[in-house]
């Protein structure tokens, strides 16, 4: 049933500013909550909604992603990579970096452009906008890998703060293929490694350490939403054992709740009902039973 996901979709669309960029609440008259995470997913969702629906009412929303693909161009850097943004890059409730040239946000991007390019409906309506992504993807690559360390930084900081790592900018690098394929599955290994990692976010509490990491550590994902990626990058990357592995450790924690909640650890403004947590309903179907739609409307299936 993809009516609930549409309605998203156009009424997103309805409340985008003038500038393209899409709010995080709507219907809002809010401009403080166009984040880059809810302007980048508006593109991710839109490739979701042809896949899983198909109908031609996609087209009415060409426009509106042109209008947001001339916004993140007019925030490129001199190598094309989104160096700023308007007001915050939110992506998760977690001691992330969130200011300036990111990862994450980059990286999220770059997949949003790979994953348009894949489809006729997109190329021929976006096609200048969809070109160079493998340029960005090297450009990516080169401005935020640690060779040292062998894990992505967030960013680069100018400001004499210690460096942010995290979880979440290295597997979003290895599903844009920022990450060489040779170079994935160590660092995913890597990543999810106890020892590698600092102590789960505990909602927005956790967003005044940005300041103050732990330099040797990676900030874990805080919620189930980010946790989704996560283990979709194992799936993609032959690690089906760890993913179901890191599925169980961060819903099964919820066992006991007949719901799932908003954060891995709950806070005094996080929800225990949230649609952020849903993840499994989609990495079981397309993982595990093992079926994806690849084309228009399940017209073409990856099993």
């Amino acid at each position: 049933d993809t009516q609930m996901f549409r309605r998203a979709l156009f009424q997103a669309a309805q409340n985008a500013l003038p500038d393209g960029r899409m709010n995080g609440f709507f219907p809002s008259e809010r401009t403080n909550c166009a984040f880059a995470g809810s302007s980048v997913n508006w593109l991710h969702l839109l490739v979701d909604y042809w896949l899983y629906d198909g109908s031609d009412d996609i087209r009415q929303l060409l426009p509106t992603a042109v209008r947001l693909l001339d916004c993140f161009e007019g925030l490129t850097d001199e190598d094309g990579l989104i160096a700023s943004w308007p007001a915050g890059q939110f992506w998760d409730w977690a001691p992330v970096a969130d200011a300036g040239c990111l990862m994450l946000t980059n990286a999220a991007y770059i997949w949003a452009l790979e994953r348009l390019g894949a489809h006729e409906l997109f190329r021929e309506a976006l096609r200048p906008k969809l070109a160079g992504v493998e340029s960005l993807r090297v450009a990516a690559h080169k401005r935020f890998w640690n060779a040292g360390r062998q894990v992505y930084v967030d960013a680069r900081p100018d400001d004499g703060t210690s460096p942010i790592y995290s979880q979440h900018a290295n597997f979003m690098a290895v599903l844009a293929g920022v990450c060489p394929a040779p170079v994935r599955v160590p660092l995913l290994k890597r990543i999810i490694d106890p020892a590698m990692l600092g102590p789960i976010p505990v909602g927005e509490h956790s967003l005044g350490k940005r300041r103050n990491p732990e330099p040797d550590k990676l900030v874990p994902v805080g919620t189930l939403w980010f946790g989704h990626f996560l283990v979709q990058a194992l799936f993609e990357n032959g690690l089906d054992d760890l993913a179901l592995e890191q599925m169980r450790m961060m819903w099964g924690a919820h066992d006991d709740l007949p719901t799932v909640p908003e954060t891995r650890i709950q806070a005094d403004n996080t929800f225990l009902c949230h649609g952020w947590g849903g993840g499994p309903a989609y990495l079981l179907p397309a993982y595990v039973l093992g079926v994806q739609p690849v084309a228009r409307g399940w017209s073409e299936v990856k099993v």
